[in-house]
């Protein structure tokens, strides 16, 4: 939902201050493009700095923006303001409808009601399907005066070329280590020996770093790591190991799957452990295999899916995966 303006989230991320400032030169000039896509990799606040944006463009305010106080600000806060909306996927789904962009495009063509802006977040921008990229395309086409869509990405390569170009890009590298470290530690009241491991958990990416934190991300690692450590080892069986993984979130059992799969790619590679290389890209082209079913049908039956990996990591299991 919308960010509360007055908290820490009505300030972009301590990471993102060069891609601010670019973004407040433009609104200041009154140079603000009609399309904005906003990319790289997930986890790492791209999204809260498009409600950034959009709130700075409803803001009324001529000092700072967004100044927090003003009536565009006081509605964006309430999460009411009429010239902001979102285009995700609906509940269950995995796209974005080309009805859901009509609308969008519709409601993008009204008188605006407050502000000298209207703000459209698409979100993931990746999950439009080809009839509603087309449906966006003709607007970013011939775009309506005062209306800013914000794409948010973190697979622009996935996007129409078309897309892409109609879009002035700004890209999101993720913080450094020593960056990251300290606002989980501050923001997130995150203790600093925890930090350095959700942080390599979640690839660097702080916003995937905390919601593992609240989520209790690294016991579930834990008990991913068990089950595959088992199946390789042949002391687990494949039926039985897919019945106590199916009780954890399916996403983020694949998440730790992948993960550790590539690790263990890493250090077969290094001769660190003793794999079969062959055996363990079997495993990879198992697992993203899994990812996609999951993106594609949103609810495959997770136990069979798990139930075909296990199998995969068990398949004449004469390895072992080292000690971590």
């Amino acid at each position: 939902g919308p960010m509360t303006l007055a908290g820490s989230l009505s300030r972009p991320m301590p990471w993102q201050a060069t891609q601010w400032s670019q973004i407040y030169a433009l609104l200041s000039a009154g140079r603000m493009p009609h399309a904005l896509l906003l990319h790289g990799p997930g986890g790492c606040g791209k999204r809260m700095f498009a409600e950034c944006v959009a709130a700075a463009l409803l803001c009324e305010s001529t000092e700072q923006r967004p100044c927090g106080s003003c009536r565009g600000c006081t509605f964006y806060g309430a999460g009411t303001h009429p010239d902001r909306f979102s285009l995700s996927p609906e509940e269950g789904k995995q796209d974005i409808s080309v009805a859901a962009v009509r609308v969008a495009v519709e409601r993008a063509q009204l008188t605006r009601q407050h502000a000298d802006y209207r703000a459209i977040i698409v979100e993931p921008a990746d999950a439009m399907n080809v009839a509603a990229a087309n449906a966006l395309l003709k607007t970013l086409e011939e775009p309506t005066p005062g209306t800013v869509f914000l794409l948010v990405s973190s697979r622009p390569h996935a996007l129409l070329a078309t897309i892409r170009s109609r879009c002035h890009q700004m890209r999101f590298p993720p913080p450094s280590t020593a960056e990251a470290e300290e606002w989980l530690v501050t923001e997130g009241m995150v203790e600093s020996s925890v930090a350095q491991t959700l942080l390599e958990a979640a690839q660097g990416a702080p916003l995937r770093a905390l919601g593992l934190h609240a989520e209790g991300g690294l016991e579930q690692r834990a008990e991913v790591d068990n089950a595959l450590r088992g199946l390789l080892a042949g002391r687990l069986d494949p039926l039985a190991a897919a019945r106590g993984l199916a009780k954890l979130p399916l996403d983020d059992v694949l998440y730790w799957m992948q993960l550790r799969a590539n690790d263990l790619v890493r250090r077969a590679g290094l001769g660190e452990v003793r794999l079969d290389s062959a055996k363990l890209y079997y495993i990879l082209d198992e697992v993203s295999a899994a990812r996609k079913v999951r993106a594609r049908r949103g609810n495959p039956n997770a136990q069979l899916l798990l139930e075909s990996l296990a199998i995969a990591w068990a398949r004449d299991s004469s390895a072992t995966m080292g000690a971590r």
